[in-house]
């Protein structure tokens, strides 16, 4: 988890270099016109949706034994963009390249909701907090060939990577239990008394991994261009770490996940002010489901800390909506 984080605290040298080649190459050379264009871009938007942080029964098993819901509703965010891509692509065919990078604002983004089944089936324990977002990021590097398909419509075939942070923590709310809270556990009553809490309670960061290969489809006409994007993939990789400060004992959870899949439509509808300067408004829906993996869990004691590691007991979901408002300057 450690050596996966450690990378973005690092000086961003490959992005440096990546902009340095495409502001040579996007330059005309002996006056010529340049086949490719390159293009900086900003956007601002927001995201709606949650992440899931699940427990599975045991090993091979589909029933939930505790799940935490960590609602964005919504998380605001800005971020900046370059792309090189050709210059003509209803007409010629050509290799594009793009890299995004965005952050989320970090402030109380809506609630984190836990449940626990601890009898087969049937919820025993619900709790709700606030969710403060303290840091988001997504990052998104993809490249592919465009190819022109009819006089208005060309085809874009897309290979990239993407990666998305968060770490989030639940603050205040409340626990609704069993006033006994003892085994045996008894079903869960919407009647039970909500015990007030004050301050953090549980940390929670997910890193999602992501192979992101897609087909789009852009129509221009005039000064508008219409596109319609879908991207998907049979497989995702996440690394998850929970640390609750306020059970007895309190405890760390680590997970590394695999399998599931990958799914994400888009569409975006662009506007050319000029040669130079385009304004647009994007919307996407991502869903990732079924990712599952091994647990760690450290219990931390007065004489120390415990150990102790579970096989495919854990799981993790993503699910949300994205709106955002686009600017781009094509030299």
């Amino acid at each position: 988890m450690v050596k996966l984080c450690a990378i973005f605290r690092k000086p961003v040298h490959p992005v440096a270099f990546l902009l340095s080649v495409f502001l040579i190459v996007s330059f005309p050379v002996h006056g010529e016109e340049s086949s490719h264009v390159f293009s900086l871009g900003t956007e601002t938007g927001f995201l709606y949706g949650t992440s899931y942080e699940i427990s599975y029964n045991g090993t091979g098993s589909s029933q939930y034994i505790s799940e935490l819901q960590w609602h964005n509703a919504p998380l605001l965010f800005a971020g900046l963009s370059m792309e090189y891509a050709p210059r003509y692509p209803l007409e010629e065919s050509g290799f594009f390249g793009k890299l995004a990078v965005k952050a989320g604002l970090p402030v109380t983004t809506g609630t984190i909701e836990d449940r626990d089944w601890l009898i087969p089936g049937v919820l025993t324990h619900y709790s709700s907090h606030d969710n403060r977002t303290r840091a988001a990021l997504f990052v998104d590097l993809g490249g592919g060939f465009s190819l022109p398909l009819l006089d208005k419509l060309f085809l874009r075939l897309h290979f990239g990577l993407s990666y998305m942070y968060f770490d989030q923590e639940a603050r205040d709310g409340y626990t609704q239990y069993d006033p006994a809270n003892t085994y045996p556990y008894i079903p869960w009553n919407p009647a039970w008394p909500k015990v007030k809490h004050q301050g953090p309670g549980i940390g929670y960061a997910q890193h999602w991994f992501i192979i992101r290969p897609g087909l789009e489809f852009v129509y221009r006409v005039n000064r508008f261009s219409f596109s319609a994007s879908v991207f998907a993939f049979p497989m995702v990789f996440a690394a998850t770490a929970d640390n609750h400060y306020k059970r007895d004992p309190p405890f760390l959870v680590e997970t590394d996940l695999g399998g599931g899949w990958f799914f994400e439509p888009k569409g975006s509808v662009l506007f050319a002010l000029n040669t130079h300067c385009t304004i647009g408004v994007t919307a996407s829906y991502r869903y990732i489901d079924g990712a599952r993996g091994d647990v760690i869990l450290h219990e931390y004691y007065s004489y120390g800390t415990a150990a102790s590691k579970g096989i495919d007991l854990m799981g993790a979901a993503y699910r949300a909506f994205e709106g955002a408002l686009t600017f781009s300057y094509t030299f």
